[in-house]
């Protein structure tokens, strides 16, 4: 599982951002909360400091040939 700790999260449940948690287990969120059980094998990356937002896609993005290209 993949846990994102500590980030400042915007969702489309609350009206403000709070910070916490987001689990993702199986490429598909679990669970968004604050200070979320993590397991000893579960994969942790903090984004303290950063802003999250889970479910949504980005919907900006190069567009070239009738193809979308992936940006990292």
């Amino acid at each position: 599982m993949l846990c994102i700790k500590n980030g400042t999260i915007h969702d489309a449940v609350h009206e403000q951002a709070f910070q916490g948690d987001i689990l993702v287990e199986n490429g598909k969120i679990k669970a968004i909360g604050e200070n979320l059980k993590t397991g000893e094998d579960d994969q942790i990356v903090d984004v303290k400091g950063l802003s999250v937002y889970p479910g949504f896609v980005e919907a900006h993005g190069p567009y070239r040939s009738g193809r979308i290209r992936h940006r990292l």
